[in-house]
């Protein structure tokens, strides 16, 4: 990655110094952002075809309504939320950086490296972090 590469701009204006990568899929990868509790997703096909179905999403996904059709509050959710989207020519959006959390396939995919599977399902957060995070 340049330096040029290293800023993303978001749709209000503000931009981000990408950090440290904290992740990477088929999907794109996430950056830490330098100076700030922030994280950025970057989608690696910025197709015009993959940019239309990402803002369809991202309108869905503000305007999820609960049971009653009020306005859901994505905010009580345990997820990085997105706060904004990328400005073109990125596509991807700006999250909350929350440091305690870790893919759930690191609580359900046992390392090649462990030597003991119990000390690993322990110090993972054993049963009771696992039955916490599917009750959520």
């Amino acid at each position: 990655m340049t330096e040029q590469n290293k800023r993303v701009v978001e749709k209000v204006g503000n931009v981000y110094q990408l950090g440290k990568e904290l992740g990477r899929g088929g999907q794109g990868a996430v950056f830490a952002v330098e100076n700030g509790n922030y994280a950025v997703k970057i989608i690696f096909d910025s197709s015009p075809k993959r940019r239309n179905h990402f803002k369809k999403q991202w309108k869905e996904l503000w305007s999820l309504t609960d049971e009653n059709g009020k306005l859901f509050d994505i905010e009580k959710l345990f997820i990085a939320r997105p706060r904004e989207m990328l400005k073109a020519p990125q596509l991807g959006y700006v999250m909350e950086l929350l440091t305690d959390m870790v893919p759930i396939s690191k609580l359900i995919n046992v390392p090649k490296n462990v030597n003991c599977l119990v000390k690993w399902y322990l110090q993972s957060g054993g049963l009771r972090r696992r039955i916490l995070l599917l009750a959520r």
